[in-house]
């Protein structure tokens, strides 16, 4: 999906948690309901027919897909972990003994 998407390819999709997470239905896909052809086949005939909306998801598509890049995503997780490093810093975890596999889990 981020590769259609970064690829300034309109997206189609089902409304699934993990699409849904990322996609704006009518800003950058357009989104249907699961299991349900009919609609899934009036949205690519509807993007097909609109050259108009295929370039406006299509814009909007290639802006969002920046915000996902490698560099960007990178550089939010090494700010992540620094974060961590510093709240441990300033308040370490005690010790503990594991005695069993259950307490290390």
């Amino acid at each position: 999906m981020l590769e259609a998407l970064a690829s300034g390819l309109p997206v189609v999709a089902t409304e699934v948690p993990g699409y849904m997470s990322v996609l704006e239905s009518g800003r950058d896909s357009v989104t249907v309901q699961p299991n349900n052809w009919r609609e899934l086949a009036a949205s690519l005939v509807i993007l097909a027919r609109d050259a108009d909306l295929r370039r406006r998801l299509s814009d909007y598509a290639l802006q969002k897909a920046r915000r996902y890049s490698w560099d960007l995503v990178a550089s939010e997780v090494v700010e992540v972990y620094q974060e961590a490093r510093l709240a441990l810093a300033a308040h370490p975890a005690k010790a503990m003994e594991v005695t069993s596999v259950h307490h290390a889990v």
